[in-house]
């Protein structure tokens, strides 16, 4: 009787092990589970209208978007899409606040590093400075915040 008891306990002991094994190798694992791509998605959002203008430089790209927020005034979200100096690069124009219109810069640099950059209001000032100089970063006003969008 007691090698009985001996060999159940030894069985039940080694069921356990094996258990638990196979469950932290489950956990290790990825197994058939979708993650995804394993970088940044680099694009606008699907609510913007955007406008391909392939090569271009950034003071001709702010001329552009002024072009297509003037002649789409009731247009709450538009964009263009550019590359400028080995950048690709997304303007976003988000006017559903009329109080506090929002530029958003998405740039990906030529070392693939992902920034995004945020103006918030004088969006008419932003865009005829960028015209100017290439830039959002007008005199007078608040800069941008910027982010990398892989923290």
């Amino acid at each position: 009787m007691k090698a009985v008891k001996l060999l159940l306990g030894v069985l039940f002991v080694a069921v356990a092990v094996y258990g638990f094994g196979r469950f932290f190798l489950s956990e290790l694992s990825p197994g058939s589970q979708d993650l995804g791509p394993p970088a940044v998605i680099f694009s606008a959002p699907p609510s913007y209208a955007m406008e391909e203008a392939g090569e271009l430089s950034r003071t001709a790209a702010a001329r552009r978007l002024a072009a297509a927020l003037a002649s789409q005034p009731e247009a709450g979200k538009l964009g263009i899409h550019f590359t400028a100096d080995g950048a690709e690069i997304y303007w976003l124009v988000d006017r559903g606040d009329p109080a506090a219109p929002q530029l958003v810069e998405r740039s990906a640099g030529p070392t693939g590093t992902r920034l995004e950059t945020t103006w918030m209001g004088a969006l008419d000032e932003r865009l005829s400075w960028a015209a100017e100089h290439g830039r959002f970063d007008a005199p007078g006003l608040p800069n941008g915040e910027s982010r990398n969008l892989y923290h």
